[in-house]
């Protein structure tokens, strides 16, 4: 008998406004699935980058929704992040170089880059007019 996966899904205006419940969506649905401090933290951060470039630049004109769906499988955390703003593809933004001084370095791609280092594995598709952009983290267990 396979053993269905424990999911959460949440949907919002995409708008600083709500970052607030979509954390705290977050939070409660890693602590549910009873995510290790090890990897919490690291997902948490991760999901507020990649939420905060939604708000942030999908939607200059009018705020739309954003949709998580956040799956836990016996060996790895999934999330979904889903919007309907202008296609971006995160995963073809330059890595940016952090030996520059601050000063010196370009502004933005430091979330991106945050997350590449501490998600195990990161995928952006483009479906229809949808960004669809999920986040996966290896916690362990039996695949």
């Amino acid at each position: 008998m396979a053993v269905k996966p424990a999911k959460f899904e949440f949907e919002t205006v995409a708008d600083l406004d709500h970052l607030d419940e979509i954390n705290s969506f977050i939070e409660m649905s890693l602590k549910e699935l009873d995510i290790q401090d090890e990897h919490y933290g690291h997902i948490c951060v991760s999901l507020d980058e990649a939420v905060t470039n939604v708000i942030m630049y999908a939607y200059p004109h009018k705020k739309e929704n954003i949709k998580i769906a956040i799956k836990k499988l016996k060996d790895r955390v999934s999330i979904k992040i889903i919007d309907s703003g202008a296609p971006f593809n995160p995963l073809d933004h330059p890595t940016p170089d952090v030996s520059v001084k601050i000063e010196d370095r370009l502004v933005g791609g430091l979330g991106i880059h945050l997350m590449r280092n501490m998600m195990d594995e990161l995928n952006y598709h483009r479906i229809g007019d949808k960004n669809c952009f999920t986040l996966v983290k290896y916690i362990g267990g039996k695949k």
